[in-house]
């Protein structure tokens, strides 16, 4: 009497694994072309599937695959297909690489412009609803813009002239979340203020909108460096 008697696939077990095998690649097909930048938990579970798709699909293929790696794994046929696809399956995209950034398609500059010209006017609260929600406004509350602002203001008197000094553009700058800046440097002079004043406005990309993220009013001293402005002094 033999030992062992060699297991044959029956017809409806060959036609169910290979039909297995056809649709879930064809699911994964398709899930790659509406997900092409899939997280890591999703890229694992797409490994997992295709080699179990592709374990049904080489159940039914003629000859024997023997895999052996380093000492810890052994398989053959269908176990042996699932082995290769899954643990030599191409690594996946590292995370540093990000889709590339989308600038809005407004101008920054007017943005920029309208926003100082509300606070020319002294309409402080408009000024600060219209900045950056989660960068500013999620540090800095109304009443400490408004402290810090009217102040500076009230020194320096109503505005008389304003001339654009520089324009600089910035992808992800240090300690700033990914995504598109810039930033206008103005040369202005005021009524209460005999030295040439820099206003600063920083603008970031959110919700598809330049908006305001930061400010400052500078000055330059004797020898030529730009030093924060003090209305107490």
């Amino acid at each position: 009497m033999p030992l062992a008697t060699l297991y044959r696939p029956r017809h409806w077990e060959i036609v169910t694994a290979f039909s297995f095998g056809v649709v879930f690649i064809v699911a994964i097909m398709t899930i790659a072309i509406l997900r092409p930048n899939p997280t890591a938990f999703e890229y694992t579970v797409f490994r997992i599937v295709i080699a179990l798709a592709a374990a049904g699909i080489g159940a039914i293929l003629p000859g024997f695959l023997d895999v052996s790696f380093k000492k810890w794994l052994r398989a053959g046929g269908a176990l042996a297909v699932f082995a290769v696809v899954y643990f030599f399956a191409p690594a996946a995209l590292p995370s540093t690489i990000d889709p590339p950034i989308v600038e809005p398609s407004g101008d920054a500059k007017v943005a920029s412009d309208q926003w100082l010209s509300l606070v020319d006017r002294g309409e402080y609260r408009q000024a600060y609803d219209s900045m950056a929600e989660g960068g500013f406004r999620k540090k800095y509350p109304f009443a400490q813009f408004e402290e810090l602002i009217a102040a500076e203001r009230k020194s320096l008197g109503p505005l008389v002239t304003r001339h654009l000094f520089s324009a600089t553009p910035f992808e992800s700058p240090p300690g700033a979340p990914k995504g598109a800046y810039r930033q206008y440097i103005y040369r202005s002079s005021f009524a209460g203020e005999k030295q040439a004043i820099y206003e600063g406005v920083w603008l970031a990309a959110e919700n598809q909108h330049w908006q305001v993220n930061g400010f400052f009013i500078w000055i330059k001293t004797d020898s030529g460096q730009f030093a924060p402005y003090d209305s107490r002094r």
